[in-house]
C-alpha cells in the first residue's frame, strides 16, 4: 500500500485460492484471488494483460521465467521480485516521485 500511494500507481495483486471469509479490501491495493490448482495465478495474470488494451503500460512482478516470457509476448514489461523489493525499500524511506516509480500498474 505504501508503494502505491508513495508512486500513484495502480497496484494489483493476484493470489492463489481462494478469498478467506475475513478478507477486507481496503487502501489502494486491488486483489484477486485465483481459483482452480496450480498455475491458476500464473494464468489469471495473463488473462488481465492480454484483456488490457494497452499491455505496454503494465509491469507483472515475478520472478518466475515462464510467466515473464507469456506476459512479455502480450507486451507487458517485468520486474523481477528483488527489484520491486527495492522499489518497496525506496517507497518505505520516502524516495518515490510521483508517477516515476517505474511504471508499475
Amino acid at each position: 500500500e505504501r508503494y502505491a500511494r508513495a508512486s500513484g500507481e495502480e497496484v494489483r495483486l493476484v493470489l492463489d485460492g481462494r478469498r478467506p471469509g475475513r478478507w477486507r479490501e481496503e487502501g489502494p491495493v486491488e486483489t484477486a484471488f485465483a481459483r482452480g490448482g496450480r498455475g491458476a495465478g500464473d494464468d489469471a495474470i495473463v488473462a488481465r494483460v492480454a484483456a488490457d488494451p494497452h499491455p505496454a503500460t503494465l509491469t507483472v512482478v515475478t520472478s518466475d521465467r515462464e510467466l515473464g516470457e507469456r506476459v512479455r509476448e502480450l507486451g507487458a514489461a517485468v520486474v523481477g521480485a528483488g527489484e520491486f523489493r527495492h522499489r518497496l525499500e525506496r517507497a518505505q524511506e520516502g524516495d518515490l516521485v510521483r508517477g516515476r516509480a517505474g511504471g508499475t500498474r
